[in-house]
């Protein structure tokens, strides 16, 4: 009775072990894709500005020429 008791105990461990790795991945998988994520948004919007200014520049050349 108590090999079958220390069996489970020792499981147990193990499944908690595996959950608090498998969090931790998970966590840090979403920090990542997060910071990637981020990262695209700046660009976009780099280029947002960029395309905004080149076409200010051009209205402004088309208007005055």
């Amino acid at each position: 009775m108590q090999d079958i008791r220390a069996k489970r105990e020792d499981e147990l461990k193990e499944l908690k072990q595996a959950l608090q790795t498998s969090q931790k991945q998970y966590e840090t998988n979403a920090h990542d894709l997060k910071h990637k994520y981020q990262q695209q948004v700046d660009q976009l919007n780099e280029d947002l500005d960029n395309i905004k200014k080149v076409k200010r520049l051009l209205l402004n050349l088309f208007f005055y020429v």
